[in-house]
């Protein structure tokens, strides 16, 4: 009998920390998704500035000057798309993390509601205030 209550209540402590623990696991995926999209972006960020900084020392004269330059508007196109790569990608990691939210919100909206239905369907034990044994009064005399 107690192991069945032990296991009755190891099951239902199992069952109510479970969407915790989902949660936990979409945030902790989705700060890792956000991570690797950071590093990505500093890294080709880095990489873009230490090309123009290479670019910049080889410039010699005024014809590799006219050459920088004239590069500078396809450096600053690439930056443009780099940066509105990086926003979509982004804003797309947010909507996918707030769908996942959602759904996981909406499961446990249906797991409380059939939950409670449950508990309704089942027979109330009386406890001892419900039996009046706690409703004595004394007088003073």
């Amino acid at each position: 009998m107690n192991e069945e209550l032990i296991q009755k209540a190891n099951q239902q402590w199992a069952q109510s920390l479970e969407p915790a623990r989902k949660l936990s696991t979409l945030m902790v995926d989705h700060l890792e998704k956000v991570a690797h999209l950071t590093l990505d972006t500093a890294r080709a960020y880095t990489d873009m500035a230490l090309e123009q900084a290479q670019s910049a020392l080889e410039v010699k004269d005024t014809k590799s000057f006219q050459e920088y330059v004239s590069n500078q508007s396809k450096v600053v196109n690439t930056v443009n798309q780099k940066i509105s790569e990086d926003a979509t990608t982004l804003a797309n990691l947010g909507k996918s993390f707030g769908e996942e939210v959602q759904k996981l919100s909406q499961e446990n909206v249906t797991f409380l509601s059939e939950f409670s239905k449950s508990r309704e369907s089942k027979p109330k034990s009386r406890t001892t205030s419900e039996s009046g044994s706690g409703n004595t009064t004394r007088k003073s005399a």
